[in-house]
């Protein structure tokens, strides 16, 4: 079964539509070029022709005053290079409207406008601007060029010269203002310079007051400072504490010596008494200690005497208050040395004579005091480390308010220098005012206005070619978007979605009458081109009434009835002398094609031929397509006429009925129907409201008749599709559907609809564009079934 595929609902336009466009509106495009030419040609004619005046300046660089962005603050840049930024600028300068509102007020908005202004001044004067801005030229002259070229065009010659000389004198004076300081911001840079200097005072105060808060002169010193400190003192307590541990070790072991050492004095009453009394020893002991003790302070004070240096002048408070405590340590030192002159040499001799052994019990007490005095030390060096790292985290606490001021502080020194240097630039400048233009060049004055014909001829070409656009765009928006007509043979698959069986030319086609010129006289009759006028009509004969039965009494007319005399002389569908023979030759072998690709071997095959309206020419392709079916030799072709009634076709002609279906299975009554060779004609349907619901139960009845037949290919004439007619019914007992479409006449949206009515019976279907008209030459054809 072939239905139609969903197709896109979006537009699509190819570049073969568009040529097929062209060619088909030729006439119309060609007919609003030449009405586009004459148009322009009256406008030239009868336009006036304004005065030209012209004015060349040169721009060499382009001096720019900044402000504080940098400390170079002063740029000349040439126009060359990179320098179409600058003429850019110097082109938006000179049409800027204050020019034009100025140029305008001091030569009159009358003078410009020439009287033909009316309202109240300031319209005037914006109206003669706006003429000014119109009719005003501004551009380079080429490329990395540093040339600019102005024109003005006005309808009197000194006006126009008048007005190009005030507007470059009114440019010099807007380039000037716009490139270089005025003294309005030399005010601002004084005042400017001022208050960031008020400022950096300010914060260099803040800055001062927050670092002696905190002690330091430099946060990222006094951290890395004390850092090492901090590890210089945990050291020393590691090393304290181990040396203590030594100490208290050795002291266990002598008190462990004394014991016997006591036994001994006992028992030896002969040795000399001790010539040191305990309260000698006690004495001695505790100068050692309070010694040894100092001596430890002395060096923590000395080291953190160098840290306090490193961040502090020497007249610093806390730098005068260690060195004072080293001094009294230092007294206090030299007084137990006075008092006990053997003390330095027994605290510095301790471990020595420890290792001896001579007297145990002495040994043991000075290890007590050894042990007493490192301990000592030891909450010396831990409490000195508590103060080292409450001192950091007083830092880290300022350190953020340090560094938040420091940086405001070098901001604002930058800018404050940046302020300076640009107001002294602009005091500079002061003297150069003289020559406030050295820069621009006027290397052509404005010239005396001349006749011109550039503009007028621009206006010329933009009607001609406006007229000529609008005659082409007319006929792309008719055909491409309001025509809905199926016009060439791509558009069936691509807009309908179901297969081309062919192509047929209109017989009206200036190149299907050139390819056919040499073709006999009767087939050119059948095309319409040779008309014999009919003496009458007789009334004694039988007149056929569908056009399938017209063409069976050109082949028998005694059978069929004469027709109209104007038509006598016409060629049947199925002769070969027919002008379309070829095409129904080529239709024939696509029909048997298609069978065969979709495998259908049964016979007889049945083929509906129906189309939309009544001249799209269903029944001459049907006769062709029959008449070519029955010249291959494989079997017998019947043709049957739909579009017939009945009543109709019960009409007696030389002594026979006109048959129909029934009559022309039987076999008796076969040969009555023939036409010529293999085929056979035949009129069948009902006429009136009955006919849908009639034909279907009709079709069921002889459907068995119609397979038993000997007819290898049946084909009807079905009548056009529509929502009443018997066709949409007929089509499921059909082999496959061929709708017959008439090219620029048949809607796209009727065909889908008709396709919409067939799709339901479940056929399959196939598409004919009937009478297709070839606008394109064959060079640029780019629908090979349009070159048939």
């Amino acid at each position: 079964m072939s239905t139609p595929q969903q197709q896109s609902s979006g537009l699509s336009i190819t570049p073969g539509d568009i040529i097929y466009t062209l060619f088909r509106h030729l006439k119309k495009i060609i007919f609003f070029a030449v009405l586009g030419v004459i148009a322009g040609a009256a406008v030239f004619k009868l336009m006036p022709l304004p005065y030209v005046s012209n004015a060349k300046l040169l721009v060499r660089y382009v001096t720019e005053s900044q402000d504080f962005v940098s400390l170079d603050n002063s740029n000349t840049v040439s126009p060359g290079g990179r320098g179409d930024r600058v003429m850019n600028a110097e082109l938006e300068i000179l049409r800027s409207s204050d020019i034009a509102l100025t140029v305008a007020e001091k030569i009159g908005p009358q003078t410009i406008l020439e009287d033909k202004g009316q309202g109240t001044p300031n319209d005037l004067k914006v109206a003669a601007a706006n003429s000014i801005a119109k009719n005003m030229s501004i551009g380079v002259m080429g490329r990395d060029s540093s040339v600019i070229q102005l024109s003005y065009s006005h309808n009197d010659q000194e006006v126009a010269r008048k007005v190009l000389q005030t507007t470059i004198d009114d440019y010099l004076d807007k380039h000037v203002e716009t490139h270089r300081s005025s003294e309005a911001f030399n005010t601002f840079l004084l005042q400017q310079t001022d208050q960031l200097k008020t400022r950096l005072a300010q914060t260099e105060a803040e800055l001062q007051r927050a670092r002696q808060k905190a002690g330091v002169i430099n946060v990222t010193d006094a951290k890395i400072t004390l850092s090492q400190e901090i590890a210089r003192i945990r050291q020393a307590v590691f090393e304290t504490d181990a040396e203590l541990a030594e100490y208290q070790s050795a002291l266990e072991s002598f008190q462990q010596l004394q014991a016997p050492i006591a036994a001994a004095k006992k028992e030896a009453a002969s040795e000399e008494e001790t010539q040191q009394s305990d309260a000698e020893i006690a004495v001695l002991a505790k100068a050692i200690e309070d010694f040894e003790n100092l001596r430890s302070s002395m060096d923590i004070m000395r080291s953190r005497e160098q840290a306090l240096l490193l961040q502090f002048t020497p007249e610093n408070t806390r730098v005068k208050a260690i060195q004072a405590k080293i001094t009294d340590a230092q007294k206090k030192m030299d007084d137990l040395v006075a008092e006990h002159p053997g003390i330095r040499a027994t605290a510095i001799t301790a471990d020595t004579k420890s290792k001896t052994g001579l007297n145990p019990e002495l040994e043991a007490r000075a290890q007590s005091i050894r042990i007493r005095a490192l301990t000592s030390r030891s909450n010396t060096l831990k409490s000195q480390l508590a103060e080292l790292r409450e001192e950091a985290k007083r830092i880290d606490a300022v350190e953020a308010e340090i560094n938040e001021l420091e940086r405001r502080r070098e901001l604002e020194e930058t800018n404050y220098k940046n302020l300076v240097v640009s107001l002294e630039s602009t005091r500079l400048e002061e003297d150069l005012r003289a020559s406030k233009t050295n820069n621009i060049s006027i290397i052509q004055a404005p010239s005396v206005g001349q006749v011109e014909n550039k503009k007028k001829l621009q206006l010329t070409a933009g009607v001609a070619g406006g007229i000529g656009i609008i005659g082409l765009a007319w006929a792309l928006l008719v055909d491409l978007l309001l025509d809905r007509s199926i016009k060439r043979p791509t558009e069936i698959q691509r807009n309908l979605g179901i297969p081309l069986f062919m192509s047929l030319p209109d017989l009206e086609d200036k190149r299907f009458r050139k390819t056919t010129a040499k073709a006999n006289r009767l087939a050119l009759q059948q095309a319409g081109k040779v008309k014999q006028l009919a003496s009458g009509k007789s009334k004694d004969k039988y007149q056929p009434k569908s056009p399938t039965l017209k063409a069976a009494a050109l082949a028998r007319p005694e059978e069929y009835g004469d027709g109209d005399k104007s038509a006598s002389r016409e060629i049947a569908p199925w002769d070969d002398r027919h002008a379309l023979n070829g095409h129904f030759d080529a239709l024939r072998d696509k029909v048997i094609t298609y069978f065969e690709s979709k495998n259908l071997t049964h016979k007889p095959k049945l083929i509906a031929m129906t189309g939309l309206g009544q001249e799209s020419g269903v029944t001459t392709i049907a006769s062709g397509l029959a008449g070519s079916l029955s010249k291959i030799g494989e079997g017998n072709v019947l043709l049957v006429d739909m579009t017939l009634g009945h009543e109709t076709a019960q009409q007696f002609y030389n002594g026979k009925n006109i048959l129909n279906l029934d009559q022309v299975l039987d076999q008796a009554t076969e040969n009555d129907a023939k036409m010529e060779n293999n085929l056979y004609v035949v009129a069948e349907g009902t006429n009136g409201t009955k006919l849908p619901r009639i034909m279907p139960q009709r079709f069921n009845k002889i459907m068995p008749k119609l397979r038993a037949s000997d007819f290898d290919y049946i084909i009807f004439d079905m009548p056009p599709v529509t929502p009443i007619s018997s066709t949409p019914r007929l089509a499921s007992f059909m082999d496959v559907v061929l709708m017959v479409m008439e090219s620029e006449e048949t809607n796209r949206d009727v065909a889908n609809q008709a396709l919409e009515l067939l799709a339901d019976s479940k056929a399959h279907l196939g598409g004919i564009l009937n009478k297709t008209k070839s606008h394109v030459p064959r060079k640029l054809e780019q629908d090979l079934l349009s070159q048939a």
